[in-house]
């Protein structure tokens, strides 16, 4: 009896906290990452749609005193895609595949297209991405954000296979950046975790997409040498 009394109790506490206390699938303005760690509470989320209308949020955002951050997959796990009582940008949906050269081997895209979403764009011209990170769920501008590196040694990180990105600044500008065309900002804004501005597109450098075969050889030795 004891014990269906303790049971029924520890029930009732754990619905009264669930229905007193927000929790981020409760209250759409708390957000948390992947990690799931340290939940916070923003001012609101945005999906970003169009250029225009990242600019005239950035000037209302200043106008207001609010701060913005700026999420991809919110895939990382430190927390730095969102702040307290900021505007908090989704830009998953601002993935739109804008150019692509076969021939030059160029790809530009929106900082929240997948690398998934370039793959299958690439793909049937036997094309591959030269780097990326290890899974392809992540969006283009978080990974060069971060200046993630992928698995493949012969490229280093993501920098190296940048030709130029559009990044919209503080001053509500749009900005070409590349290593000819302020090149202290393309050094700065990659890896720079979205302090330096909203980087709007990418245009990425691609190789030919190699395929791997495995061989294995038998063979015996004529003499054995112990030693």
């Amino acid at each position: 009896m004891k014990k269906t009394i303790v049971l029924l109790f520890l029930t009732c506490l754990c619905v009264y906290e669930y229905i007193t206390n927000d929790t981020p699938d409760q209250n759409p303005y708390l957000i948390t990452d992947y990690s799931r760690l340290h939940p916070v509470k923003v001012e609101r989320i945005v999906e970003g749609k169009e250029e225009e209308q990242l600019a005239q949020l950035l000037q209302d955002a200043k106008a207001k005193g609010l701060k913005l951050s700026i999420s991809g997959q919110r895939h990382s796990q430190g927390g730095h895609t969102y702040y307290k009582d900021a505007i908090v940008i989704d830009m998953t949906s601002f993935n739109q595949i804008l150019m692509l050269d076969p021939k030059r081997k160029l790809i530009r895209v929106q900082a929240g297209a997948t690398w998934k979403d370039i793959q299958d764009r690439i793909n049937p011209y036997h094309l591959s991405v030269s780097s990326m990170q290890s899974q392809n769920i992540f969006t283009v501008g978080g990974s060069i954000s971060i200046n993630a590196h992928g698995r493949d040694l012969r490229n280093g990180s993501l920098i190296n296979s940048v030709e130029s990105f559009h990044l919209l600044t503080a001053d509500g500008l749009i900005r070409e950046i590349s290593r000819t065309k302020e090149p202290e900002l393309f050094r700065l804004a990659l890896g720079g975790y979205g302090l330096f501005g909203i980087i709007l597109d990418v245009t990425l450098h691609l190789t030919d997409d190699e395929v791997y075969r495995t061989k294995i050889e038998l063979f015996r030795p004529k003499t054995i040498v112990i030693i």
